[in-house]
């Protein structure tokens, strides 16, 4: 039943198999944090991985996640960064990474991505314009609020391609984008549990489309990934827009209450 279960449905994951990891349970995963290669087999080794996927967030989330990347980098558990940004955190990202002196061909930084699903298309499509080997172990960094979301969208994206750890800083503060997180979550927590059949979905969509006439493996890809690219970003200008206007509409309320308290008490007493 087991074998079933598992040729069905072979995205489908187990707790096991989900690794979310934090700062410091990778720099104290050894007693001798230089020592990768340890063989000292009542210690677990660093993981290592082809590359640390830092997510951006604007230019002050940006660079706190950025220099936890880089610290993490070298500690030597990662070959590469991969920095995906958006054109306001471009500048601030580049000019941390040539004074971290990492070698410019351990990096790239992209500035294409505006959402965290913009983060994951890039990172996959410079993983693919790489050649790196399909099953290749990546990491995503980014804070642990943003963690799950992140975690589920590259899933959604990567979609069993590269394997995937989620690294998760503790937070700065900011309740605006905590705040505007926690409403994603209330909202996601309907969706997340059909992600693992939308993954399947995505994934056999794909490979019917490569055996039609003039497709192959990768133009296939890119057509399911401009599916999801173009739903996303339809749901996140609504959600946006509709925030917005929630806002809006807050403010307006609060300013007519208090003009009518004003009132009140500004009025004679009979």
């Amino acid at each position: 039943m087991a074998y079933l279960t598992n040729m069905l449905f072979p995205y489908r994951e187990r707790k096991s198999e989900k690794s979310n990891l934090t700062l410091d349970s990778i720099i104290n995963s050894s007693r001798n944090p230089g020592n990768y290669e340890n063989t000292n087999f009542n210690y677990p080794k660093k993981p290592h991985y082809y590359a640390i996927i830092v997510l951006g967030g604007g230019p002050e989330h940006t660079e706190y996640r950025l220099k936890k990347a880089i610290e993490l980098y070298k500690q030597g558990i990662a070959d590469y960064l991969i920095v995906t940004v958006g054109e306001t955190d471009v500048s601030i990202a580049k000019k941390i990474i040539e004074n971290a002196d990492i070698d410019k061909d351990k990096y790239i930084v992209d500035d294409r991505s505006t959402t965290t699903l913009h983060n994951a298309l890039y990172a996959k499509e410079i993983l693919r314009n790489l050649n790196v080997p399909k099953g290749t172990l990546t990491a995503i960094l980014t804070e642990s609020p943003h963690c799950p979301r992140a975690r589920d969208t590259f899933d959604l994206i990567f979609r069993g391609k590269y394997k995937i750890d989620s690294i998760c800083i503790e937070p700065l503060p900011d309740p605006y984008m905590w705040g505007k997180e926690e409403k994603i979550k209330s909202i996601r927590k309907y969706i997340h549990p059909l992600y693992p059949s939308l993954i399947i979905s995505l994934t056999y969509s794909e490979k019917y489309l490569s055996y039609l006439p003039g497709m192959n493996e990768e133009k296939a890809e890119k057509i399911v990934d401009k599916f999801v690219r173009s739903t996303s970003d339809t749901i996140s200008y609504l959600f946006n827009t509709s925030l917005k206007y929630a806002n809006n509409v807050k403010e307006y309320i609060k300013r007519v209450l208090g003009s009518y308290r004003s009132h009140v008490n500004a009025s004679p007493s009979s």
